[in-house]
Formats: structure tokens, sequence, C-alpha cells
């Protein structure tokens, strides 16, 4: 199993999955709900620095029952790489994938500003 955290201060209080090495399609109404994307990005709201650090783990397959499902889809990554970065374009991790697609759930420990963010990428490849 493979598990990455990452516990950060997010000066806008918004995060991005994207693929790594194309420009995304930022959603144009990210930050106003909880969780909005695009074919390309994924954006969702977590706690702004002011407010305290925020834990986002990307993983294979974990599941942390205490957190609610609040989007379950496909990101288009040809690249077959997956990044999770903040509103300044800096990449905190990057994924490798077995496909040109990120399977990609997200668990939230709020529905906005949340401390707590779990990533599961399905079809995350080992590494």
């Amino acid at each position: 199993m493979t598990k990455i955290e990452v516990v950060l201060s997010a000066e806008y209080g918004i995060m991005f999955l994207h693929d790594s090495k194309e420009d995304p399609q930022v959603p144009s109404n990210a930050g106003e709900c909880s969780v909005t994307y695009t074919d390309t990005c994924l954006a969702f709201t977590v706690l702004s620095y002011v407010d305290g650090d925020a834990k986002i783990t990307l993983c294979d397959g974990c599941f942390v029952s205490s957190l609610k499902e609040r989007f379950t889809g496909k990101i288009f990554c040809p690249s077959k790489s997956l990044s999770l970065s903040d509103s300044n374009g800096f990449a905190f991790a990057s994924v490798p994938l077995i496909e040109d697609f990120a399977q990609v759930s997200l668990w939230m420990s709020e529905e906005r500003n949340c401390d707590a963010v779990e990533c599961i990428v399905h079809n995350m490849a080992t590494f």
C-alpha cells in the first residue's frame, strides 16, 4: 500500500489535483464549493493558513471511516502522473498512474474548510 501524508498551511484554503506535466483547466468556480472539477483538474477546499494546518493524504486504498466522500470520478492525466498542488502551482506530492487518467475518490472531514482530506487514487502505480 502506498500512502503519502502532507501537512500544510494553504494560503488561500484551496488545493488542486491535476496532471503533473500539463497545464490544468482549473474550474472557473474553484473555491465557491467544497469540490469543483473539470476533466483535467479537481479543486477542493481546506483550512486556510490563518485557521491552521490541513492534513492531505494521497493513497491507493486507505479508508478513514470518519471522513465523508465528496467526490468520485476521473481526472485526465496524459503524463500518467498526478500532482497535489496549491494555488501558486507548487506541487507538494506527485504519484505515478497506471493509465492516462486518475480514478479518484475524495474523502473530507468537513464539507468546507476541512482539516483532513484523503485522496484515494484507485489506479496509482506502485513505486
